[in-house]
C-alpha cells in the first residue's frame, strides 16, 4: 500500500473584528463560527453601540464555509475595501461575502463609524485567544431587564468549577453543544449524569438568588458563566 503524497491538515477560517465608533476603539473580537453576530444599539447585539445616532442594527455577520456574509443594516450605506475589492458602496440590506484578507468597512452615519475585519486560515484545533462576539441570549430586546452580574459573588468549589467547565467546554471554543450535554460531560468526568445535573442546578440556584431575571436552562447557564460573568475559564478544565 502506498502512502498518500501529502498529509492534509484540516483548517478553518478565523475572523477578527475591531470597531472604531465616535472616536472610541472597541477591543478586538473574534467572530463566532456557529452563530450570527450583530453590531448595533440593540440590547441583544454582540457588540453594542452607545451613541444615540447609531442604528439598532448596523450590520450582521453570518458564518459560511469559506468566510462570513455581512448583511448591511437598514439605516445607511456601507463602504468596503479589501485586497480583492478596491472600493465599493453597498446599499441598505445588501449582503457582502467577506473572503480571506483584511476588510475596511465604513458606514455613513451622523458620527464616525468604521470597522476592520481580518479573515485568515487557522488549524482546526486553534484555541481562540480573543473573546467571541456573541449575541446576548439572556436579554429580551423588547423589555430591558436589569440584572446583577453575580458571578464573582458566588463561591464555587474547585470540584464544582471543574465539573461546570467540562459541562460547558463547548462555550470556550464556540463549538455546538453536544446532543446530550449532561451525558457527554458525565462520560468525560467519570461520574453519573444525575450528579452532573445536580452540580449545574446547584450553581444556577446560587446565581438566581441575586438576579432580577432567573436563569432557567443549561444553555443560559453556560453562556452566563463563561461569557457574561466570566466565572469559568479553560484553566478550569484541568482538575
Amino acid at each position: 500500500m502506498s502512502l498518500p503524497d501529502k498529509i492534509t491538515t484540516h483548517r478553518r477560517p478565523r475572523a477578527e473584528l475591531s470597531l472604531l465608533i465616535d472616536g472610541v476603539q472597541a477591543a478586538p473580537f473574534a467572530l463566532p463560527r456557529h452563530s450570527v453576530a450583530d453590531i448595533g444599539r440593540s440590547l441583544t447585539s454582540a457588540i453594542r453601540l452607545a451613541p444615540r445616532w447609531a442604528p439598532r442594527l448596523l450590520a450582521q455577520f453570518s458564518p459560511v464555509e469559506d468566510g462570513w456574509i455581512l448583511t448591511n443594516g437598514g439605516r445607511t450605506r456601507l463602504w468596503a475595501r479589501s485586497p480583492t475589492v478596491r472600493i465599493a458602496c453597498f446599499e441598505r440590506g445588501a449582503r457582502v461575502m467577506l473572503q480571506p484578507g483584511t476588510w475596511t468597512l465604513r458606514w455613513d452615519l451622523d458620527g464616525p463609524c468604521a470597522a476592520n475585519v481580518r479573515i485568515t486560515s487557522v488549524p482546526a484545533g486553534y484555541r481562540e485567544p480573543l473573546p467571541y462576539a456573541l449575541n446576548d441570549r439572556l436579554v429580551s430586546d423588547s423589555v430591558a431587564v436589569q440584572t446583577l452580574v453575580a458571578g464573582a459573588q458566588v463561591s464555587l468549589s474547585a470540584r464544582m468549577r471543574h465539573q461546570l467547565a467540562v459541562l460547558f467546554a463547548h462555550e470556550f471554543d464556540d463549538e455546538p453543544a453536544p446532543d446530550n450535554l449532561c451525558k457527554a460531560a458525565a462520560g468525560r468526568l467519570g461520574v453519573s449524569e444525575p450528579q452532573v445535573k445536580r452540580t449545574a442546578f446547584a450553581a444556577r440556584d446560587r446565581l438566581n438568588r441575586d438576579r432580577g431575571r432567573p436563569i432557567e436552562s443549561l444553555e443560559e447557564l453556560g453562556y452566563y458563566l463563561v461569557h457574561v460573568a466570566q466565572v469559568l475559564s479553560p484553566d478550569d478544565l484541568t482538575p
